[in-house]
């Protein structure tokens, strides 16, 4: 009786096992193990460059923070190196829509906007406004914009921009 017993629960177990690890949706591993010292192997390929190396490496940009209002809505990037596993964020509620990109879809746009901006640890208020409203297309006449920028030396650059419009 002991024997159909546990050859009753293997069984069972094994359909769980097999039901459970069928589906395509989820192939990330847990955070626990993607931190263990092992580079997560799901990345998209086109956040590497020509050299194989990633956009973000060589990017003095450390964090990148724009937030822009516009009488119709908000523009917002959030952009972290984060040691090497870059984390950003898009949103986009101008003109009655609302979009926003995480991940990889975020780190994608924003690897053909950051490394194009000549922005430095020397680069003054009015240049870092000016190239960051180029950079993402967007139009001037916002009523205030706020823009953080560390960079991995650890310098700061910052403006704020505030509109009678």
């Amino acid at each position: 009786m002991k024997k159909f017993s546990l050859t009753a629960f293997t069984s069972a177990a094994v359909l769980v096992l097999a039901a459970c690890g069928g589906g395509e949706e989820d192939t990330e591993a847990p955070a626990d193990e993607q931190n263990e010292g092992t580079q997560d192997d799901t990345q998209d390929d086109t956040a590497q460059d020509d050299n194989g190396g990633s956009w973000y490496e060589d990017l003095e940009i450390d964090e990148y923070d724009l937030d822009a209002d516009y009488g119709d809505g908000q523009y917002e990037v959030d952009y972290d190196y984060n040691d090497g596993s870059p984390e950003a964020e898009i949103e986009d509620s101008r003109d009655g829509e609302s979009t926003t990109m995480e991940g990889e879809e975020a780190l994608n746009e924003l690897e053909n906007i950051l490394p194009s901006m000549n922005i430095t640890a020397d680069s003054t208020e009015g240049e870092l406004l000016d190239e960051s409203l180029q950079g993402f297309e967007l139009e001037e006449d916002y009523e205030d914009i706020d823009i953080d920028v560390e960079f991995k030396n650890d310098d700061e650059l910052e403006t704020e921009d505030e509109q009678d419009n």
